[in-house]
C-alpha cells in the first residue's frame, strides 16, 4: 500500500499533472494543451523534457500564454534520472498524449512510482489492472471529461489509483521479468 507520508496530497477540484517527456510532436503536448483550454477546473502543469523541436515548442508556447487562469504552468528542464522520483511523487497525474510508442517507458516508471497514468491508445499498453492507467483515444473531448472527473477524487480514491498504479507495475514487472520468460519458454519446450 501507499504510504500516505511519501504523498503531497491535494484536495479535490485542483490537479497536478506531469507530462515528463521530448518536446517534439509526437508527443502531443498541444493537444493536452488544448484540452486544457477548456477545462474549467484548477489544474497545474508541470512541463519537464527537452526541447527537440523548437518550431514545435514555440508552438506549445503560445497555447500556454492563452491557457485560462486556472490553469498554471510550470516549465522545467530535462530531469537527472535519480530526480525523476520525486517530480512524480509531487504530482497527481502523469499525461502522456503521445501519437505513437514502441513502449513507452517513462509509462512504467510513473506507474512504478505509484503516479496513476493517462495516454493515449497509441501504444501497447493496455488498462488491465484497475484504475491505475488510462487510456483514451485522442478525443479532446474524453480528454477532458477525465481529468476533469480526476479532479474530483478525494483522498480515498486518490489513494487507491495511487495504488492500483502501483500495482499494474507489479504484475507487469512480474509478469515480464527474465525469470518468467525463461520458466514460460521452459514450460513450452517441455510441452513440445
Amino acid at each position: 500500500p501507499i504510504n500516505n507520508k511519501d504523498l503531497k496530497l491535494r484536495s479535490p477540484g485542483h490537479l497536478r499533472l506531469l507530462f515528463l517527456s521530448r518536446i517534439s510532436p509526437m508527443k502531443n503536448l498541444d493537444f493536452l494543451l488544448r484540452a486544457l483550454k477548456e477545462i474549467t477546473v484548477s489544474v497545474e502543469l508541470s512541463i519537464f523534457g527537452p526541447v527537440e523541436d523548437l518550431i514545435y515548442w514555440k508552438e506549445c508556447i503560445k497555447l500556454i500564454h492563452k491557457l485560462p487562469s486556472n490553469i498554471k504552468v510550470i516549465i522545467g528542464d530535462e530531469v537527472p534520472h535519480n530526480e525523476i522520483i520525486n517530480i512524480f511523487k509531487r504530482n497527481d497525474l502523469f499525461v502522456l498524449p503521445t501519437r505513437g510508442e514502441n513502449f513507452g517507458h517513462v509509462i512504467i516508471e510513473a506507474l512504478s512510482a505509484g503516479l496513476p497514468t493517462l495516454t493515449s491508445d497509441k501504444t501497447p499498453w493496455s488498462s488491465d489492472y484497475g484504475e491505475g492507467l488510462k487510456i483514451i483515444p485522442l478525443d479532446k473531448n474524453k480528454w477532458i471529461e477525465f481529468i476533469t472527473n480526476f479532479s474530483k477524487f478525494d483522498d480515498k480514491l486518490f489513494i487507491k489509483t495511487r495504488e492500483d498504479a502501483l500495482n499494474y507495475a507489479l504484475k507487469y514487472n512480474t509478469n515480464n521479468s527474465p525469470f518468467k520468460k525463461n520458466q514460460d519458454f521452459f514450460n513450452f519446450v517441455l510441452n513440445i
